[in-house]
């Protein structure tokens, strides 16, 4: 059988959600603001997200390894790993951590823990940005947690710039992952959808995704994207993929789901985002 595997999320806890929705709109009251369509739809949203991720979070089996350290953790903690798991017949760990980055690590981490507050950062990136900082660079401490984000750029940026560019399209991505393009089209779907001029915090997610992008070909990952072909709709199309090792490719589809997937089943997804 040809390896591909799909990171695919779909939640059907409605009682929950109404739960939450039911909770939140009264908290809107107390504050004496009647909740309107608009605020129910956004928590809608807000709610299924949520459940997303503990439906794949209990849905990996117990032989993946999986593990949570989050309570007490907050929000944008550097480098402190809140769920870990394994992937089916995979030699290295998934580890998602505080400030919401995910890499792959040969060991699972240590749990420790925690008491809710910032824990020290021993990363390659806290590193480079020590000694940067050694050597005499002005970077100023509010700055700093910026600069470690974008030290640690990973795939999740890629699909977080791309649905935000999805959104102000109606459905479409941007014919290039190029700076230049890339923000020229976004800013005319903006401007064509009667979308207000997209401020510069706005932007981050497009920029993070643009620095993956980069980041992959600075790291001779070999990466394609067909963003001028396929849309939100082409949900089982590639839409970006590179190169993970030498026998494996990570892969975003038109749907925003990743996967990965050997040569072979590769060259047969490909052909089919081809016209």
């Amino acid at each position: 059988m040809q390896a591909e595997t799909r990171t695919t999320s779909n939640s059907d806890d409605i009682v929950v959600m109404e739960k939450f929705v039911e909770q939140q709109g009264k908290a809107a009251k107390a504050a004496g603001k009647e909740p309107t369509a608009d605020d129910v739809f956004a928590l809608q949203g807000v709610i299924m997200k949520m459940s997303r991720g503990g439906m794949f979070a209990a849905g990996l089996p117990n032989s993946c390894d999986k593990h949570y350290a989050g309570k007490g953790v907050k929000l944008n903690t550097p480098d402190t790993p809140v769920f870990w798991y394994r992937p089916e017949k995979s030699e290295t760990y998934r580890v998602i951590y505080a400030d919401l980055t995910v890499k792959s690590v040969s060991q699972a981490p240590t749990s420790t823990p925690t008491t809710g507050e910032t824990q020290p950062a021993n990363s390659q990136a806290q590193q480079t940005l020590d000694k940067a900082i050694s050597m005499g660079a002005d970077i100023p401490p509010d700055k700093r947690p910026l600069v470690l984000r974008i030290l640690n750029l990973n795939e999740m940026d890629a699909v977080e710039g791309l649905r935000l560019f999805a959104t102000w399209s109606g459905g479409r991505y941007p014919t290039s992952l190029d700076g230049k393009t890339l923000m020229k089209e976004a800013e005319g779907w903006a401007k064509r959808n009667k979308i207000a001029k997209p401020q510069k915090d706005e932007s981050v997610p497009l920029i993070l995704c643009i620095g993956f992008h980069d980041k992959l070909l600075r790291e001779n990952k070999e990466p394609k994207y067909f963003g001028d072909r396929i849309t939100r709709d082409d949900a089982k199309k590639v839409l970006l993929r590179w190169k993970r090792d030498r026998t494996t490719y990570r892969v975003i589809y038109g749907d925003l789901t990743m996967g990965e997937a050997d040569a072979v089943r590769l060259a047969e997804l490909e052909q089919s985002a081809t016209p």
